[in-house]
């Protein structure tokens, strides 16, 4: 409480909702609040979110009640900002997406590449295991035998 003495419903955003663009309007209040907030400027260590209410370290506050009490040129301008913004986290949030699919079929491969020598090297294994014995009986009886049948191997 001491950090965050200021609260706000998280619908504080349904004022806005008369000038928002359809786009704006089907986004989730907490969004559109992180949203708006960062189209301002303050930095998302000068807020957290509960599960009703936003808590506002000191003095942010004032920031947003000026927002709130502003004309609506300034207003238009906010929403322009709040829809590039969130443009811009959804562009993010695709790069995201692509870097961690590539670097997951980069571990996919790898972890395939592991395998297949996990399962090449049981195969010699395995066969080392079962005619290891017979190689050693031929080599071991090989001088015994008779040179005109096996002249070199």
């Amino acid at each position: 409480k001491q950090w965050y003495q200021r609260r706000v419903a998280i619908t504080a955003g349904d004022m806005y909702s008369s000038n928002l663009p359809d786009k704006l309007k089907s986004l989730h209040p907490r969004m559109f609040c992180s949203a708006l907030f960062r189209a301002i400027g303050m930095s998302p260590n000068d807020y957290k979110f509960g599960v009703t209410k936003i808590f506002f370290r000191p003095g942010k506050f004032a920031e947003v009640d000026l927002l709130m009490k502003s004309s609506s040129q300034h207003l238009i301008e906010m929403i322009s900002r709040v829809e590039k913004w969130v443009l811009r986290q959804c562009w993010r949030r695709v790069q995201f997406a692509i870097l961690a699919f590539n670097k997951w079929t980069k571990i996919a491969r790898w972890r395939t590449g592991c395998i297949i020598n996990i399962q090449k090297n049981y195969r010699m294994w395995s066969t080392r295991r079962n005619y290891l014995p017979r190689l050693e009986l031929f080599t071991s009886l090989y001088p015994t035998l008779n040179p005109t049948l096996y002249p070199t191997l």
